[in-house]
């Protein structure tokens, strides 16, 4: 059961052209290819949404599937023409000396969003405790909205680079949203861009697995 929804503008989820790559603008992947983490999730998302959104065909493109630890190191050496990825990847792509930001989220509408959530048992037996969960996630995501250093900190405590560290600084703050009408609606606009991009067979029945934290 999703009981919340983790949600940010895009900017930290985008497409950026490898140094040297020739690249200027989506049309110019056409042939060329393109590393993301794996068939149907992020980084395949990104490249679909932000093609569809361009009126371009993602199918033109190669997406090369390689774990996020050696992005790094593919986009560098020219490995891929460019990356589709997010967060700290991202920063540290967008960073590259002589790469390029392609698109982001922000350009073609963000509705790939992260969701919370119990199981369906969990939620039948306990729900004043998930609602409670919701409730000191919305404080938690308040006291980052107030003091992003707190974001920022982590980053750094886990090995990150000063200059990957200023332009995740950069990046919109995630807010807590509850699962209400728009929530819904937010997820189930995603469920049918899944199936329109071919990631799942068919809409799965999200409004009987969701849980409004705000009733």
């Amino acid at each position: 059961v999703a009981f919340a929804i983790e949600y940010y503008d895009g900017d930290s989820q985008g497409i950026v052209a490898a140094p040297d790559s020739g690249v200027e603008t989506l049309e110019d992947l056409y042939g060329k290819t393109i590393a993301i983490d794996s068939k149907g999730a992020t980084g395949d998302y990104i490249v679909h949404q932000a093609f569809a959104n361009a009126g371009l065909d993602a199918s033109q493109v190669t997406e090369v599937e390689m774990s996020p630890s050696n992005f790094n190191a593919a986009f560098s050496s020219g490995q891929v023409d460019a990356i589709a990825t997010f967060d700290q990847n991202l920063a540290s792509a967008m960073v590259t000396p002589g790469a390029k930001l392609l698109v982001n989220a922000e350009d073609y509408g963000n509705l790939n969003v992260s969701i919370h959530i119990v199981s369906q048992s969990f939620a039948d037996q306990h729900p004043d405790l998930v609602k409670a969960m919701y409730r000191a996630l919305v404080k938690e995501s308040d006291k980052a909205q107030e003091h992003p250093e707190i974001i920022t900190d982590a980053y750094r405590e886990f090995g990150a680079s000063d200059e990957i560290v200023d332009q995740v600084a950069k990046f919109d703050v995630p807010e807590i949203l509850p699962i209400d009408a728009d929530g819904l609606d937010m997820l189930e606009q995603q469920a049918q861009q899944y199936v329109d991009f071919g990631f799942i067979d068919a809409l799965p029945d999200v409004k009987s697995h969701v849980m409004d934290c705000t009733k």
